[in-house]
């Protein structure tokens, strides 16, 4: 059956990419998606704290780097969550921010963290079964 359109990560573009830039090594995809969990749980700690801190700048880079490295492993919605975060944080973003432009990223933020959760759900899963290269990992 075809990837849903839905789903958190399409696994099978990301088979492909381990595929094509791992030279096909079986433990290439599991390396890939155990690098993207260890660095999103604190990316997502610096984005919480910086939008509560008000630190706009933090917060950008973080979505940016999250941006990268989820559409890497395939998570395109939260790709797209990551830019449209970058978007409205702008280039001048040390000016002050209103409370609705507050409020606007607040959401985001949050966003980001719902998805960000699904897409941890079916890379450890898929880490969990032998989907991934024959071996079982546990996250």
């Amino acid at each position: 059956a075809p990837p849903s359109t839905t789903a958190a990560v399409d696994l099978t573009v990301l088979r492909d990419f381990a595929d094509t830039v791992g030279g096909g090594s079986p433990d290439f995809l599991a390396e890939i998606m155990l690098s993207y969990l260890d660095s999103t749980d604190q990316l997502l700690a610096d984005m919480a704290t910086a939008y509560c801190q008000q630190d706009w700048l933090t917060l950008k880079r973080a979505a940016h780097t999250l941006k990268s490295s989820s559409a890497t492993v395939s998570a395109t919605d939260l790709a797209s969550l990551c830019q449209a975060l970058e978007t409205a944080l702008g280039i001048d973003i040390d000016a002050d921010v209103n409370t609705e432009l507050s409020q606007a990223i607040g959401a985001k933020v949050e966003a980001i963290q719902r998805v960000s959760a699904q897409v941890k759900a079916v890379l450890q899963s898929a880490l969990g079964s032998q989907e991934v290269t024959g071996h079982v990992y546990s996250a």
